[in-house]
């Protein structure tokens, strides 16, 4: 994937440059139809 694609995927997942937007990113995938969840939280 060229460069630029790469970045605009990355924002579109809610990245800054420093940290993503976990919210974004998990309404976005499931927006397009992947099944997202997020593990992070529950492995407290």
């Amino acid at each position: 994937m060229a460069k630029n694609k790469l970045d605009t995927f990355k924002n579109y997942l809610g990245y800054d440059g420093k940290k993503f937007n976990e919210e974004k990113a998990l309404a976005l995938l499931n927006e397009i139809g992947v099944n997202a969840t997020n593990d992070r939280r529950s492995r407290n």
